[in-house]
């Protein structure tokens, strides 16, 4: 891997789960670590599904090897969030 194509920071995040006021349990977002990551768009596609359109969009994240991350985790970049579907 070039470490020059590592020019996008990230924030990787692992859920938190806190108990509410009805015994239950809310889930909420904790940043582990900020990354510098290549962010790649892959494919896109839009498609109307119960009279609503829904655009998909693949990414391909890159980063250094972090034995610490794993497929419960998810992304942030800019104002977006990827969800890790395999590491």
């Amino acid at each position: 891997m070039e470490i020059a194509r590592l020019r996008h920071r990230v924030t990787v995040e692992q859920p938190f789960r806190l108990p509410d006021e009805l015994g239950g349990q809310v889930t909420t977002w904790q940043t582990v670590k900020t990354i510098w990551a290549e962010v790649r768009p892959m494919s896109g596609k839009e498609k109307v599904e119960a009279q609503q359109w829904q655009s998909t969009l693949s990414h391909v994240i890159a980063t250094r090897y972090y034995p610490w991350l794993n497929s419960s985790m998810r992304i942030r970049w800019q104002k977006r969030i990827f969800h890790v579907h395999a590491v």
